[in-house]
């Protein structure tokens, strides 16, 4: 990966962590089991800044989504997506809240600064549900940057959960073990697929790394990484599915099969 990439990937998890490390109550209230889903709605806001080069503009926009009757967790999910677009970790974010962005992006984006923030639901169950946010950046040059960060929320219990919270006490290392070997699976199948010609020079170049970034999807595990975290930009954000068959002794039973649950 290249430095850059690091220091920025870096930064945007740095930033994430602040906010949630270890298990997030986010009320003292705990919900009793639902036959359905929490009700969601989404919105777009797109803020232009006359600050203009090549024809483009400075805009700012973003997508988020808010879940009926759970003002808590909104405000959790808003406060990590503007979070996403700090990315310097050297100075004290400026803003908590959407509205704080806006105003911040109105008064300090650079000419044809285009940034993106986007909330999307991935899984949506009455007792698990998972968001995606997602960040792009372009401020010119061949590319931009972009991340994403899963966030976790167990509705029975009412808590937004990191990798760490998921996990038996001592079971990092099992996890960790359980992740390379999704890892050499997913080489060897870009090796099937003509994606990487020379194994042992691909893996020399992009070794395993471990990733906290997960998700309790319905199938799985889902352990996404970073543009350049584990492969060459082409291959995008790297996703590994961890089946739950094998983290029976390594996440914590009852969250195992809420997770497991296709309800």
């Amino acid at each position: 990966m290249p430095l850059s990439c690091r220091h920025l990937f870096k930064a945007i998890n740095h930033a994430f962590k602040v906010l949630l490390f270890g298990a997030l109550l986010l009320s003292s209230t705990a919900f009793a089991s639902e036959p359905y889903a929490p009700a969601f709605s989404t919105q777009a806001i797109t803020v232009p800044v006359d600050r203009c080069e090549n024809n483009r503009c400075a805009e700012l926009i973003v997508q988020s989504v808010r879940f009926v009757g759970h003002e808590a967790f909104n405000a959790f999910v808003e406060q990590s997506l503007v979070s996403m677009a700090w990315q310097k970790d050297v100075e004290v974010q400026p803003y908590q809240s959407l509205a704080g962005l806006t105003d911040y992006f109105r008064g300090n984006a650079r000419v044809g600064e285009q940034l993106s923030l986007k909330t999307t639901v991935q899984r949506h169950s009455p007792s698990v549900v998972v968001l995606l946010l997602s960040q792009y950046r372009f401020e010119g040059g061949a590319h931009g940057e972009s991340s994403s960060q899963y966030i976790n929320w167990l509705l029975p219990q009412n808590l937004a959960l990191s990798l760490e919270s998921m996990l038996l006490p001592g079971a990092m290392p099992d996890f960790v073990a359980a992740l390379k070997n999704a890892y050499e699976a997913w080489v060897a199948t870009q090796v099937k697929t003509g994606s990487i010609d020379d194994v042992d020079s691909f893996v020399e170049q992009w070794p395993f790394t471990a990733s906290d970034n997960v998700a309790l999807m319905p199938n799985g595990l889902t352990v996404i990484y970073p543009r350049y975290g584990i492969a060459p930009g082409f291959f995008g954000e790297p996703m590994l599915v961890l089946p739950y068959a094998v983290l029976r002794h390594i996440i914590k039973p009852e969250i195992l099969t809420q997770a497991a649950s296709t309800h």
